[in-house]
């Protein structure tokens, strides 16, 4: 193995760890400001004779209220009653999509190989029936750490199992070439799954600085749901 071939690879890993971490920070955000933005509709709607209720009635959306009682916080569901449609967030008009990642077939049938493999040498450090003479407590870390494993390896981001790979100094596959092309693809696609949630209404109401901004996002909102 080159050397160069072991820089590129901890470089395109340090790059996709900080992409996850920005896409999660953006979801916060977004989750963070719904409840903001429902409130100032409400006002919005209130003040110019809307009927927000009459329009979801209208719109078919039920079915948003009982998925947001559901998987929302008991602070969202208080306001259940009226403006429920953003609360799935929808993107603006010509939102950027988010593409199917690009990998060679033989790179996608070795990385999984590679990180089933990979995942089972961390379920011996793991899975507290693994592990001996632990305290209930660090079971418990120890069991959150194997679920959070399982779910990295089922949803195909192993990147996961390479940063916990390095923490518990199990040795890292040396395939470093195709996951460098593998990081590199997911990388393009944490990109644009980033541009699309910041094409959203709630994170574009997150960065609104003025009532006139906020307002502006509103009608466009309410255009383009409800074509009014």
């Amino acid at each position: 193995m080159k050397a160069r071939d072991l820089l590129k690879w901890k470089r395109a890993l340090n790059e996709i760890k900080f992409k996850h971490e920005e896409l999660e920070l953006v979801k916060e955000i977004c989750d963070g400001h719904g409840v903001d933005f429902q409130i100032f509709m409400e006002e919005y709607c209130a003040k110019n004779g809307i009927d927000l209720k009459a329009l979801n009635r209208k719109k078919g959306l039920k079915k948003a209220k009982l998925r947001a009682k559901k998987n929302h916080t008991k602070q969202i569901e208080e306001r259940a009653g009226e403006a429920l449609v953003h609360r799935q967030n929808p993107p603006v008009e010509n939102a950027p999509e988010v593409d199917e990642i690009q990998v060679e077939h033989k790179d996608r049938d070795e990385m999984q190989k590679t990180f089933k493999d990979l995942f089972k040498k961390l379920a011996l450090n793991l899975h507290p029936d693994r592990v001996g003479d632990l305290t209930a407590e660090e079971r418990e870390v120890r069991l959150s750490m194997f679920k959070d494993a399982k779910q990295a390896l089922d949803n195909g981001d192993y990147f996961l199992l390479l940063d916990m790979s390095e923490k518990f100094n199990i040795r890292i596959p040396k395939n470093f070439k195709q996951q460098t092309r593998w990081m590199k693809a997911r990388i393009k696609q944490l990109d644009q799954e980033i541009q699309a949630q910041k094409h959203t209404y709630n994170y574009i109401f997150s960065e609104c600085e003025s009532e006139d901004e906020k307002t502006k996002i509103v009608k466009n909102f309410l255009r383009q749901i409800f074509q009014i």
